[in-house]
């Protein structure tokens, strides 16, 4: 392994951390009550490596949001990978959505998206941009596809 390999695999597992912190922060504290630098204290590393892989705390919001799970986009592909019939395939997708969205920790994180989308319409943009735009669209196809 060279030595630019060895540092971004160190970064990898940092930012890993870092994800992970985050996460479990803002469910314990919220995300109000979370400080960057308590996800620092929690993972390692330092505030400088936070800010270079996420920029700022909505950055590490939406790393901990698209890292959570699989996208909306993705479930649909997955389910209709197996090529069976209309219904076979709504029963499938339903069958992958609902364990997720029932899930403590999903639940937690959406009331947190929730909140900050009604704090700054920007995120809530982005966010929806990032997120419900694409599993509309892949819905949208699967539906034109029948």
């Amino acid at each position: 392994m060279t030595n630019l390999q060895i540092a971004e695999c160190r970064l990898d597992r940092r930012r890993i951390a870092l994800v992970a912190a985050a996460k479990a922060l803002f469910i314990e504290k919220g995300y109000e009550g979370t400080t960057l630098g308590d996800i620092v204290e929690r993972a390692g590393g330092s505030l400088s490596t936070l800010y270079k892989l996420f920029g700022n705390k909505d950055g590490l919001l939406e790393a901990v949001i698209s890292q959570g799970s699989p996208s909306g986009d993705m479930l649909i592909a997955d389910a209709l990978s197996v090529g069976c019939t209309p219904q076979q395939i709504l029963y499938r997708l339903a069958q992958s959505l609902h364990p997720h969205f029932l899930h403590p920790d999903t639940v937690a994180i959406v009331r947190i998206v929730i909140a900050r989308s009604m704090a700054e319409p920007n995120f809530a943009r982005q966010f929806f941009e990032r997120t419900s735009t694409r599993t509309r669209t892949a819905l949208e196809a699967m539906f034109e596809g029948w």
